[in-house]
């Protein structure tokens, strides 16, 4: 990454850092590596009684492979459960690979605010609120928020080329939930959707089938 990427995307954490409105609690110590393998439940992760190094480093991301093949998405999702350390820090990152065309479909996160950091490539990005659209095309470099819990999606504009983004949340596990499987692969009734979506049961049973494999 060259120096003006690095420099934006010190600028899109410092965004998140300096939220008046934190999404996770505050932390009651200076660190709390997540055991993963505890028994304890909680609405979070218990602490690793033994900590090193190694548990504030990830090399997930840097082993990531372009996707140059046309209309494919690929998200590698760097949080709390792949990246114990980030446990009560309330931060999380994704890489995302688009190849040409492709679109990483309408879905909200219900814990995090989201500052998308173009790394490569032309991308249409976007988010509802109110029933009004908020879209911009975006360029490498630029930086895009997408408010808590708001609808939002992004689209590759380049046919030909792939494009990458950085992704940071404030929240160690902001949770994703996409619109077209959360209500065509989640048991809703049929009388539901017709009702609610005026589509009949032909076109149901279709969208069924191809939000649930």
């Amino acid at each position: 990454m060259d120096r003006v990427a690095t420099s934006l995307l010190l600028v899109a954490c410092s965004l998140l850092f300096a939220s008046v409105l934190a999404s996770d609690p505050d932390p009651l110590q200076n660190l709390c590596v997540a055991d993963l393998n505890s028994t304890v439940s909680m609405n979070g992760f218990a602490c690793k009684q033994t900590v090193s190094e190694e548990d504030f480093i990830s090399r997930l991301l840097s082993s990531v492979q372009p996707v140059t093949t046309p209309d494919v998405f690929v998200v590698t999702l760097l949080n709390v459960e792949q990246f114990p350390g980030l446990n009560t820090a309330g931060i999380s990152l994704a890489r995302g690979e688009m190849g040409p065309g492709a679109v990483n479909s309408p879905h909200v996160h219900p814990r995090s605010t989201e500052v998308f950091f173009l790394l490569e490539g032309k991308v249409q990005a976007g988010f509802v609120s109110s029933n009004n659209l908020f879209s911009r095309t975006l360029e490498k470099g630029n930086v895009f928020v997408f408010p808590r819990g708001l609808v939002h999606f992004q689209i590759n504009l380049d046919d030909a080329h792939p494009a990458r983004f950085l992704a940071v949340f404030n929240s160690q596990n902001p949770g994703a939930e996409r619109l077209g499987s959360t209500l065509f692969g989640s048991g809703i009734s049929d009388e539901v959707l017709k009702k609610s979506f005026k589509l009949n049961e032909q076109t149901i049973s279709q969208l069924r089938k191809e939000f649930t494999g």
